[in-house]
């Protein structure tokens, strides 16, 4: 298919939302990114770190080294959140990268101005890890019970129903 990969994720209110969703990427799916991007708005900003360092570990963990890049985007400034989303996203279509879409730790508006893009664009994967019970879910992925968790490729669901 396309020589590199990248995984996009739009970090929201909760850090372990980002970081278990793309642990769960990485063991369930096998996505080993060679290139991340977090999209936050300046209100999470100061979490963005903690998000690189937890990403970090879990690189080293499946031994792989993406690139990490940051986009901060003003907050509730949807419409230039969307356009550097769509920069970003057209950017790595013209180097022919498959690209990943984390919408699970986003807040509502922010993961709008990244579908918009993403789905125009044709990107290969949408994950949305969905949690059974939101009760205690601030931890590390291994620590949640794993029957409580579905990691979830909102374009390969679209793909299979389509085929029915």
């Amino acid at each position: 298919m396309s020589s590199e990969k990248a995984y996009i994720t739009v970090l929201g209110r909760y850090l372990w939302a980002m970081v278990n969703c793309y642990y769960a990427v990485l063991r369930e799916e096998g996505y080993h990114p060679d290139k991340v991007y977090i999209v936050a708005e300046e209100r999470v900003e100061s979490e963005v770190d903690k998000g690189k360092e937890a990403f970090e570990i879990l690189n080293e963990q499946y031994d792989i080294s993406p690139d990490v890049e940051t986009i901060i985007v003003e907050n509730v400034d949807f419409i230039s959140a969307g356009e550097r989303i769509t920069k970003t996203i057209k950017d790595l279509k013209e180097e022919d990268s498959e690209i990943a879409l984390d919408i699970t730790p986003g807040r509502k508006p922010m993961i709008t101005a990244a579908l918009v893009p993403a789905i125009k664009q044709g990107l290969e994967h949408i994950y949305y890890l969905e949690i059974a019970n939101l009760n205690d879910v601030a931890k590390p992925y291994m620590e949640i019970p794993l029957g409580k968790q579905n990691l979830w490729d909102l374009l390969e669901f679209h793909r299979e129903e389509g085929n029915k």
